[in-house]
């Protein structure tokens, strides 16, 4: 994840997805043409010279932002985006990868690496920022001790989650499509119902506390 900053423009955060292929080779002609110098350098050295996409994310900064319930519904929602990203970019992914007598699309690969790293890295972020407030949140209100307790619990089981699914990723290459999808939706189920009991226990309370907080 980067956060991009333009002058008289606010920031936004996107994912950086390196370029490879023949998609690469064609941004890379369009730079060239626009600045020469580019080209100029890339004749002088043996290494290629990364062309890197910066892909918005929408999902996130979008949106009021009142109190600490509506930074959590937006936190979960890019949560959710990155999900669907992923499930889509496998799904189309696997139907490239089988229809082509080639190698398998190495552009498309790299997206959904780049979009599971974002989503996991956040993800990680995300539960590492919670823990270190769950025994504020449960000391300040002692009605949130046992969904908090609970909580700390599932962080665990969703790290486990989380290591599962970049190591599906990680065998998209020669992976089963049937296998590879049903193993994909259940994970993203068990990440789903985790956002979900979040969520059903902490929004009454967070919406209370004024976003940042005093």
């Amino acid at each position: 994840m980067v956060t991009v900053e333009m002058p008289g423009d606010e920031a936004r955060e996107s994912i950086a997805v390196p370029l490879a292929g023949d998609e690469r080779d064609r941004i890379f002609r369009e730079i060239v043409s626009r600045h020469p110098g580019y080209g100029d350098y890339q004749d002088q050295v043996e290494r290629r010279i990364p062309v890197v996409e910066l892909q918005p994310s929408p999902e996130l900064g979008s949106g009021e932002v009142r109190d600490l319930a509506d930074k959590l519904l937006q936190i979960h929602a890019w949560l959710r985006g990155q999900l669907t990203n992923v499930r889509a970019e496998a799904e189309r992914y696997l139907a490239e990868r089988d229809a082509a007598s080639t190698a398998p699309p190495v552009g498309l690969n790299l997206q959904i690496r780049q979009h599971c790293l974002a989503f996991c890295e956040s993800l990680h972020f995300h539960h590492t920022s919670e823990d270190s407030m769950f025994p504020a949140l449960a000391e300040g209100y002692p009605h949130l001790r046992e969904p908090v307790e609970r909580l700390v619990e599932e962080h665990r089981v969703v790290d486990r989650v989380r290591a599962e699914l970049e190591g599906l990723l990680a065998d998209v290459r020669t992976a089963d499509p049937v296998r590879f999808m049903a193993e994909l939706d259940r994970l993203t189920e068990e990440l789903e119902a985790h956002l979900d009991f979040e969520e059903e226990a902490l929004i009454p309370t967070l919406s209370g506390i004024p976003f940042p907080p005093a």
